[in-house]
Formats: structure tokens, C-alpha cells, sequence
């Protein structure tokens, strides 16, 4: 087998989905992309969509 090193990049690499800007893209991240997805639903089920979402990884796992 092989052993693999990964030093803190284990822990910048899931950054990229809250700031794509660290991997040079010009993009909303994760967060603003679902709170803009629930935005667009209707009025009635945003409570219970916003109560039943969790972003989660890395360290919260």
C-alpha cells in the first residue's frame, strides 16, 4: 500500500464550498446558494425547509 499525507488542506479543501473564491471562482457558496433556493420557494414551506436544513463537515461531523 501507499501512505498518503494530507496536511491542513483537509481542512481548507471543504472551505471551498462556503468560498469558491479560494479555488478562483466567481460563484454564491453553498450557504447563499440554499438560503437563495428556499428564498424562491413558496412563503408557506420556508420555516419548515429552513428547520429540516443542516451544512454541515469538517470538524461539525
Amino acid at each position: 500500500g501507499q501512505v498518503i499525507t494530507i496536511g491542513n488542506e483537509r481542512f481548507r479543501c471543504p472551505e471551498a464550498l462556503f468560498q469558491p473564491s479560494f479555488l478562483g471562482m466567481e460563484t454564491a457558496g453553498i450557504h447563499e446558494t440554499t438560503y437563495n433556493s428556499i428564498m424562491k420557494c413558496d412563503i408557506d414551506i420556508r420555516k419548515d425547509l429552513y428547520a429540516n436544513t443542516v451544512l454541515s463537515g469538517g470538524s461539525t461531523m
